[in-house]
């Protein structure tokens, strides 16, 4: 038994620490001021609520100055597996302690070589599920015989002319169409105006309105024609072109005219 017990200690508590010290447990010195706070912090630290219990413990070691509750409260570290903060108890209550026994001595230095211990085997769990797991095999290396086949680019789409050319061609033949009709109606004006009776210069310049109006007929026909053998090409090598187009004729006073509208 410890010479720090009080003689004022009661038989039952006396037979209490008798056991507890038997069986290897914490030591709990009790007096009658102390002995309820004591069943409280053993009750704390034995269901795992070690901040209750150390706190007693300490509230304790003031109130009496006994160094066994400094011991205690590294036992209460340690069953809640606080051994960095168990071993700095176990080393104060060895400091602190006058005229410890071989026995005392002895069972703290186990508890701080098994504090020790497992923190270790904490520390090296810890460190190894740290590092990162092997790789699982070798990267596959490209064989070189192995090419990458690159497909070749789209050809551009080619957009083809022919269908405005063949639209301006064709607009063109309608324009000397229109001009031969304008030249056509101009020899009849004359003819109209002479009454039937027409002079020799009316006579020669309504036959050539007329030579210029044929002219202007057979180079509007073969311009028309050529015009939608053009676009009709265009468009078939073409299918993709929108362009569009609209000639309307136009009667004016004096002659007639062409409209076009259309979109390219």
């Amino acid at each position: 038994m410890r010479n720090r017990i009080l003689c004022s200690v009661c038989l039952l508590s006396l037979a209490w620490l008798s056991q507890a010290e038997a069986k290897g447990s914490a030591k709990t010195p009790t007096n009658d001021h102390s002995e309820e706070q004591a069943k409280a912090a053993k009750k704390a630290c034995a269901t795992g609520d070690f901040r209750t219990g150390v706190d007693i413990l300490a509230e304790l070691y003031v109130d009496t100055n006994q160094t066994t509750f400094i011991y205690n409260q590294g036992r209460c570290y340690e069953q809640a597996g606080k051994f960095s903060e168990a071993i700095l108890r176990f080393r104060e209550y060895l400091l602190k302690t006058k005229d410890i026994s071989s026995e005392d001595k002895a069972d703290t230095e186990a508890h701080i070589a098994n504090c020790n211990r497992f923190q270790g085997e904490e520390q090296a769990k810890t460190a190894s599920a740290l590092v990162a797991p092997p790789p699982t095999g070798p990267e596959p290396i490209p064989s070189p015989h192995t090419l990458d086949v690159v497909p070749p680019p789209a050809p551009e789409p080619r957009i083809s002319i022919l269908p405005t050319t063949g639209i301006v061609v064709g607009s063109v033949g309608l324009a000397s169409l229109a001009t031969a009709i304008s030249l056509n109606l101009k020899a009849n004006q004359i003819i109209d105006d002479a009454k039937g009776h027409p002079t020799a210069s009316q006579n020669s310049s309504q036959k050539s309105y007329e030579t210029a109006a044929w002219v202007c007929y057979g180079v509007g026909g073969a311009a028309v024609a050529t015009g939608i053998v053009l676009y009709l090409v265009g468009r078939h090598n073409d299918s993709r072109t929108n362009s569009t187009i609209s000639m309307l004729p136009v009667l004016l006073p004096d002659g007639a005219a062409l409209a076009a509208r259309g979109q390219f």
